[in-house]
């Protein structure tokens, strides 16, 4: 019903050679879609099975990860699937018997117009919500699992820092091995804030531990395991004359920020990958504005004579005049100075997200409608290759877009998001130079 629907609105846009050419090109399209979305998931489940996830785990993750890959795959599949069609017509002189029919060259590209159209149009369907969904769900699913995932985490890297950035404790933990949820010769080094910062007070070393993570009060376990006898053994260095603490109670400590689900959910917000098209424009606006008020707030505390004590009367007129609510003016001069470096500091963490929102809501835009732009490349292309075989049509299709297209998107785009140039130059470069090689192609193509 979809396909006899799709028809009947192509005939009445297209004539029966147009349609013919539009089929094939969506038949390829896909083809090459679903061979470079199976490249790309083996490669992922490769590097998954690398960090050590189990095939349970990389089984769940997939499904969530396979969208993110289609934006960057979807426009080379639209210039391999024109130059595929096209070079076919050109090879097997279709080309030559539709001009002598009176058929117009132009005409014939309007069947790989309208496919970059519907590549463009599911290509910003998927980035301005599901692809979001998707990493916002492989985030949750990591995290729903807080033993889980710590023990990935000390498998991947034999080491972790614990402790919150409140926290007075800060905890590293050293591994040998890890299997499953069992880990092999732990050692713990415990440090507390002291004058000189964190220094070294406790250590402590078992044979064999489990974690155990309690959600409830947010607190880690380290409880001895099966082969862990005489459980965690504690000295520390602090001592004249150090000695061994061999105790049966499990290490316990805060469940790091990193592995909660609330933390997580909060550092979201700064990730623009994992944000609705919508609600980055609206988390750009916040971070604009909060660095419009601290510049503000920096501003007074710069206005004030360095060598200044502020009287309480002066602090309630700096306090009015700017922020009344927000600001606490330090009376010190030294106070005074770290705080204006702090709200320095947040000016540019401000504008740095704020830069890198911007970015991502042009560049969504900007990389759906890539596919168009490759797929008018294509016919250009194909026709002057004049070849059907489909080595010859890779390397010709995808060299532009590894050297060029891809290159300028990262090299421009990192300047935009720098702010060197502006945010519109340094999304759209790339498609204006494959907007321009279209059009001179196609020119020099009507030419001969």
């Amino acid at each position: 019903m979809i396909a006899r629907a799709i028809d009947a609105l192509l005939s009445a846009l297209f004539g029966i050679v147009q349609r013919t050419v539009f089929w094939e090109l969506v038949r390829v399209f896909v083809l090459c879609l679903l061979a470079l979305c199976g490249m790309f998931t083996m490669i992922a489940i490769l590097q998954q099975f690398q960090f050590g996830l189990s095939l349970e785990q990389v089984l769940k993750i997939m499904p969530l990860l396979i969208p993110s890959s289609i934006p960057w795959i979807a426009p080379p599949a639209c210039l391999f699937a024109s130059c595929v069609v096209y070079g076919r017509i050109a090879h097997d002189n279709e080309s030559v018997a539709l001009k002598s029919a009176g058929i117009n060259l132009y005409g014939l590209l309007r069947p790989a117009f309208f496919m970059g159209l519907l590549a463009t149009a599911g290509t910003a369907t998927l980035q301005f919500h599901f692809i979001p969904e998707a990493i916002r769900g492989t985030k949750e699913m990591v995290l729903a699992n807080p033993e889980e995932a710590m023990t990935f985490a000390l498998k991947k890297e034999r080491v972790l820092q614990v402790g919150n950035s409140d926290s007075r404790e800060q905890f590293t933990l050293y591994v040998r091995d890890v299997q499953d949820e069992r880990l092999f010769d732990v050692l713990v080094k415990m440090r507390k804030r002291g004058p000189n910062g964190q220094e070294l007070d406790r250590v402590a070393r078992t044979r064999e531990a489990k974690i155990e993570v309690d959600l409830v009060n947010k607190k880690v376990k380290f409880a001895k395991g099966a082969g862990g006898d005489g459980g965690w053994m504690y000295w520390s260095p602090r001592d004249s004359q150090p000695g061994m603490i061999q105790t049966e109670t499990p290490l316990e400590f805060d469940l790091p920020e990193r592995f909660s689900i609330d933390y997580a959910k909060a550092d979201l917000l700064n990730n623009e990958m994992a944000m609705d098209w919508d609600q980055l424009r609206q988390r750009a606006e916040y971070c604009r504005q909060q660095a419009e008020m601290n510049r503000k707030l920096a501003s007074a505390l710069a206005a004030v004579p360095a060598d200044k004590t502020l009287t309480p009367m002066d602090e309630f007129n700096i306090r009015q005049a700017v922020a009344p609510d927000l600001i606490s003016v330090p009376a010190e001069p030294l106070l005074r100075e770290q705080a204006r470096r702090t709200y320095e500091n947040r000016i540019k963490e401000s504008v740095r997200i704020q830069r890198k929102m911007e970015y991502d809501y042009f560049g969504r835009l900007a990389t759906a409608f890539a596919c168009t732009f490759f797929a008018l490349l294509g016919c250009p292309v194909g026709l002057w290759a004049s070849r059907a075989d489909y080595l010859s049509i890779f390397v010709i299709c995808f060299l532009p877009a590894l050297v060029v297209y891809y290159p300028l998107i990262f090299m421009v785009g990192g300047y935009a998001r720098d702010g060197r140039i502006p945010m519109i130059v340094g999304v759209w470069t790339a498609n204006l130079v494959l907007s321009l090689a279209t059009v001179v192609l196609v020119w020099r193509l009507m030419k001969r």
